[in-house]
């Protein structure tokens, strides 16, 4: 007859054990996780295939084998122990066993609440037109509003669309919630990067516009609009200004609903925004390259085969890049 093995333990969020609340009728030798207590060297520590992890201080002893841009390589469960788990110390996993290495479905219900409020602000407007006089300047202006309120809802639509075609594709993609990602003018910022495998698009938490806008970097990344460098992970040569006319479109969608979509030219960015002028104000995506680069992709290469062209034209650069 099998015995039966009987193991209750209250834990604290990383793994360290409540004191006087844990009950093993066999002196189970696994703990939170399902790993291996190993408490001959100190109470609290795990043992896995990769990891001595340390409950009391919620991180591992040893570096991360797959370390990822946005946390620390001493970082355990990605700073979520509720919501992942991470069975062999080396990638975490949700309790669902997916792997966070694509955009959450939570962002098209961000977008469709996005879309109620607009449709309501039309609604309201539309109430308001109808007892008013064509000639009348309000008039005008609510008719002007609801025309840029479509366009937000068109433009949240594309998101949408896009979002599901991230998920379906092979591309794995991260979207990073973080803090304090400001520049030295107080500005918020995000970024988007690719290492080991995965494009990671950073933006300050709660700023629903930068994510948006990161989020259609990661997109542009899918189709081949730009490459990575391969030395940063940073977006590389076929980055241009116009990828970010796009991305400020798109972050505006998530502004008041009083804004309309912001369509700034590529000098208004350097000017106003403080893009580098260096960055390239045309559009750099010829089918050729575009082609190259979805290639790369496919091959597991997304880097430019060149990631210095000091002093050559771009001309130079797609000639070689190309070969």
């Amino acid at each position: 007859m099998q015995k039966l093995s009987i193991n209750i333990t209250d834990y604290y969020a990383f793994g360290m054990e409540m004191g006087g609340r844990s009950f093993n009728s066999n002196s189970s030798t696994r703990g939170m996780n399902g790993q291996e207590k190993d408490n001959d060297i100190t109470q609290g520590l795990y043992t896995a295939k990769f990891w001595e992890y340390d409950s009391r201080i919620a991180r591992r002893w040893n570096l991360d084998p797959k370390p990822q841009i946005h946390i620390s390589d001493y970082a355990c469960f990605g700073n979520n122990p509720i919501f992942n788990i991470d069975l062999l110390g080396d990638e975490f996993v949700d309790r669902q066993g997916k792997k966070d290495s694509k955009v959450s479905g939570k962002i098209i219900e961000k977008a469709n609440k996005q879309k109620t409020e607009i449709n309501n602000k039309i609604n309201e407007n539309n109430g308001k037109l109808n007892g008013m006089n064509s000639a009348d300047k309000e008039f005008a202006k609510l008719s002007e509003e609801n025309i840029n309120l479509n366009n937000k809802i068109s433009e949240l639509n594309t998101m949408i669309d896009e979002v599901v075609e991230m998920n379906n594709s092979d591309m794995k993609f991260f979207l990073n919630p973080t803090s304090n990602y400001n520049d030295e003018n107080n500005r918020v910022k995000g970024n988007v990067r690719y290492k080991n495998g995965i494009i990671q698009m950073n933006y300050n938490v709660g700023n629903t516009g930068t994510m948006a806008h990161e989020l259609k970097h990661g997109y542009q990344a899918l189709k081949g609009e730009f490459s990575f460098n391969k030395e940063t992970g940073a977006p590389g040569w076929l980055y241009d200004l116009t990828d970010e006319q796009a991305a400020k479109q798109r972050g505006s969608a998530f502004g008041y609903l009083s804004d309309p979509l912001l369509k700034v030219s590529t000098s208004d960015l350097i000017v106003i925004y403080g893009y580098d002028k260096d960055i390239p104000s045309v559009n750099l995506n010829s089918s050729m390259l575009i082609e190259y680069v979805l290639s790369a992709w496919a091959n597991g290469r997304p880097f430019e085969m060149q990631t210095k062209y000091d002093g050559k034209t771009f001309k130079d650069f797609e000639e070689d890049f190309v070969k």
